[in-house]
């Protein structure tokens, strides 16, 4: 019995060394307006003059106010990031064959993205493949459903002192839960909106707005424009590093396991920005 299984477990492992997490890329398709674009170590990139610069997704970018900016990732997710934003890649890895024989938007891709400001169009209608798309922000983490195509603005209201929240879905679904763990989940044709104001959040649901169904259809006339039913995402492959690779020499039905285990959720520290120095505090104690 305990051959069978080992059997089962190496083939098993077999199947899963054909398969690699890579860090995925991102394109700038179209671009008005200032951008900036940095590393998760605050180092500072050429701008995009010619909107055809790849840069793999672990970067920061923020874009000045009344830019615009279409980005295509190669997981097929588009993002249209507009008005005064920041929006940053905390995470953004794919699963692709390691025979090299597959297309890149073949198989699973995971992102974690973090916008603190700014209106960002998130759109993974156009991917077939499993994505899970989660978006961090100061209220709490937007999760979207496959095939979705949502808004979400953040905005600061100076003179009531208070941060603006709106998140509008045009297809699909997607869960928003805040900060105190409430969830709320959002359905096509539906506007989650409120606002924050000394740690406060209220929030409500209503229709979707004119000004956001006149955002999704110049979305949508753009988009076509560019025409990217024929975009060869295999330009994409020389940018994505391999960040996880299967040990091919173990041969235990317990390393095999925990291989399995680590190629479907693989923990990476890649780099980490070194810590600010502090002081040490110097006390006298009293009997």
């Amino acid at each position: 019995m305990r051959h069978i299984l080992l059997g089962c477990s190496l083939l098993l492992l077999n199947s899963l060394q054909a398969q690699d997490w890579y860090r995925g890329a991102f394109l700038i398709l179209d671009q008005s307006g200032e951008v900036e674009v940095s590393d998760h170590l605050g180092v500072m990139h050429e701008a995009f003059p010619d909107s055809k610069m790849i840069r793999p997704g672990n970067a920061a970018i923020s874009t000045a106010d009344g830019g615009e900016l279409l980005i295509l990732n190669s997981n097929k997710v588009v993002l249209a990031l507009e008005g005064a934003g920041e929006l940053s890649y905390e995470r953004f890895n794919q699963i692709s064959d390691a025979s090299k024989q597959t297309d890149v938007v073949s198989g699973k891709s995971r992102m974690i993205l973090e916008l603190k400001i700014g209106r960002l169009v998130i759109d993974s209608s156009r991917h077939a493949a499993d994505s899970h798309i989660v978006l961090e922000t100061p209220f709490g983490r937007l999760t979207l459903s496959m095939k979705s195509l949502l808004s979400i603005s953040i905005s600061e209201n100076e003179k009531r002192k208070r941060f603006n929240l709106e998140i509008e879905c045009s297809k699909g679904n997607a869960s928003f839960v805040d900060r105190k763990g409430d969830q709320y989940k959002l359905y096509s044709g539906q506007r989650l909106s409120g606002y924050s104001k000394e740690g406060s959040l209220a929030l409500g649901f209503s229709q979707l707005s004119d000004s956001s169904r006149s955002i999704f259809q110049q979305y949508d006339q753009r988009l076509s424009s560019l025409d990217l039913a024929q975009f060869d995402y295999e330009i994409f492959k020389p940018h994505m590093n391999l960040i996880w690779e299967n040990d091919h020499s173990k041969d235990t039905l317990q390393e095999a396991s925990d291989s399995s285990l680590r190629s479907k959720h693989p923990i990476v520290i890649e780099v980490a920005p070194p810590p600010v120095p502090t002081l040490p505090i110097r006390a006298i104690k009293r009997r």
